[in-house]
């Protein structure tokens, strides 16, 4: 027979052993149990090969088109749709894009292989350093990891921002907050938003960033307190009972950074379909799109109770999340608080001067003063008043006279009249030598030792 017959390994094997079944080798009781097939399957194996040949092995769809194959034009359409609109996009991505907003439906892995035979989609294997896999813990709320994520969210459109993310380590359920930096204001305002979602959680995993912890010696207060440094962050979360847990590397908060990746593929290709290029509309726009997210890839805890705590209802928890600082009161009752004078106005229970109040400051520039906890009126002064300064008397000038053989008095006369000290010289010479010549100078006189 002319032509190429391909086999599989499975056929292939059937095909030897039959054979040597036909050249009676081996009886067919003994061949099905090398094929791991029953006696009867075996003799219209059997009874096919002894018709057909080797082609009757083959299997008979090979070489055909399947039944579920896409139409050809079809195929085109979604590939010139990824092409035009999501040439960056996975083939996940594009998928469920392509299904929500052309009416293509197509599942991932087919588009997958389709973008792999145009060249279009490749995958790069990456080798890391072996990692065991940390057990996650038990209880919703037991351990959030946080960190921010910069990048250029708005692809140009907008300026560079970070995207504060918290995770929950037992579900992976994620909170997301746009911000301008990583400074201590965004990363309140992200654990105060989890905290009015869903409670005071156990702990923080966060990295080493001086936002979370500080490495400053404790001064004298925190000394006679027995209490370590910290931050602003640190003091607020140390005040609802928050333990904040340092991770030494990033592998080490991995859920928390693997959805970094999730979000600068997903969230940035997402705010530029909805033409997104400013922080205030991203915000508004995660409400909406992360739920989705936390539906589709969280997990079921071991433990289903919650480990989160209730707020307290006479805690203030905007008082909590803000910048905290001590500053003393003047003699005319003003505080200064980052060159700006703040005058308490008289009332019951006024602080003493030299005492010292606590100022509060929120991320809009608000400012307020307390005293033992109760809060004090206050009115922000334009400027310090200028002290007036003494006037100094001037004092009277007098006319200076440059004496006889001040080198001012000498200017303009020749070099050899304008040293006094030349002139006695040359007396000197002249009385004890006679006459000398005109170009005889200091230099050239040799007095005797009786001089």
């Amino acid at each position: 027979m002319k032509g190429y017959l391909t086999m599989s390994q499975k056929e292939r094997q059937r095909y030897l052993v039959l054979d040597r079944v036909v050249r009676e080798e081996i009886r067919l009781s003994d061949a099905v149990k090398v094929l791991g097939i029953s006696y009867r399957q075996g003799q219209r194996v059997l009874r096919a090969y002894r018709v057909g040949g080797e082609t009757a092995l083959v299997h008979g769809l090979r070489g055909r088109e399947g039944t579920r194959r896409c139409a050809p034009d079809f195929k085109a359409k979604v590939l010139d749709a990824y092409r035009s609109q999501y040439p960056d996009f996975g083939p996940t991505l594009a998928s469920e894009k392509l299904a929500e907003l052309d009416g293509l439906t197509v599942h991932p892995e087919t588009l997958r292989l389709w973008l792999i035979a145009e060249g279009v989609w490749t995958v790069k294997k990456r080798r890391c350093r072996h990692r065991s896999r940390r057990k996650r813990r038990e209880r919703f709320g037991e351990l959030i990891q946080l960190d921010g994520s910069h990048h250029d969210w708005f692809e140009g459109r907008g300026p560079k921002c970070c995207l504060i993310t918290l995770v929950d380590d037992a579900t992976g359920r994620t909170y997301l907050l746009f911000a301008a930096n990583e400074g201590v204001f965004a990363v309140m305002a992200a654990v105060l938003g989890w905290i009015r979602l869903y409670g005071i959680p156990e702990a923080l995993y966060t990295d080493r960033l001086g936002t979370y912890l500080t490495d400053r010696e404790p001064t004298v207060a925190e000394q006679l307190a027995g209490e370590e440094p910290v931050t602003q962050f640190g003091r607020a979360c140390r005040s609802v009972g928050v333990r904040i847990i340092a991770a030494h590397s990033p592998q080490a908060k991995g859920r928390v950074e693997n959805k970094h990746g999730l979000t600068q593929d997903r969230l940035v290709k997402e705010m530029r379909l909805a033409g997104i290029d400013n922080i205030a509309d991203a915000n508004a726009f995660l409400a909406t799109w992360l739920p989705g997210i936390n539906e589709r890839f969280n997990v079921l805890p071991i433990d289903p109770s919650d480990a989160h705590r209730p707020v307290p209802d006479n805690l203030d928890l905007d008082a909590v999340f803000c910048r905290h600082s001590e500053r003393a009161v003047g003699n005319d009752w003003v505080v200064r608080y980052n060159n700006r004078y703040l005058q308490i106005a008289k009332q019951p229970g006024l602080p003493p001067s030299g005492s010292a109040v606590l100022v509060r400051e929120w991320e809009d520039g608000r400012l307020q003063l307390s005293y033992r906890d109760r809060q004090l009126r206050h009115a922000a002064l334009d400027s310090r008043p200028e002290r007036p300064k003494p006037e100094k008397a001037a004092k009277a000038s007098r006319p200076v006279t440059p004496a006889s053989d001040h080198p001012w008095r000498n200017s303009g006369k020749p070099a050899q009249d304008a040293n006094p000290r030349r002139e006695q010289i040359e007396q000197m010479a002249s009385h004890y030598l006679g006459d000398v010549p005109p170009t005889f100078g200091a230099r050239n006189v040799t007095l005797g030792g009786g001089l």
